[in-house]
């Protein structure tokens, strides 16, 4: 099974967006930086919502994000990966990876 790690590093770490030396939002999704910048850390857009809230993805923003609804919860933007449509969106599959990675509590792997 691929990592959560793995998973946003290669689809959401691009130099131009989660990676290189400014990433967007504050941001690293670099595979050294991804846990710590993610897990119960405020987001930029939404400071009311943690980026990955452990058990709780319907609480976490990047799920929001990934999944386009971001706006249903209060927040902005666009759907990440930015600027994705169709089938340069995360799939469903991926996106019920990261789902359950925080149902099961978010674990850093």
């Amino acid at each position: 099974m691929t990592s959560i790690r793995t998973l946003l590093n290669n689809s959401c770490a691009s130099a131009s967006c989660h990676g290189g030396a400014s990433p967007m939002q504050g941001l690293s999704l670099t595979s050294a930086d991804s846990y710590t910048n993610l897990f119960d850390v405020n987001a930029m857009e939404l400071p009311s919502m943690k980026r990955v809230r452990a058990f709780r993805p319907d609480s976490s923003y990047v799920v929001h994000k990934i999944q386009g609804t971001q706006t249903t919860v209060g927040g902005s933007g666009v759907r990440m990966p930015e600027g994705c449509t169709g089938a340069s969106c995360l799939s469903n599959t991926n996106i019920n990876l990261i789902r359950n990675w925080i149902l099961q509590g978010a674990a850093n792997n």
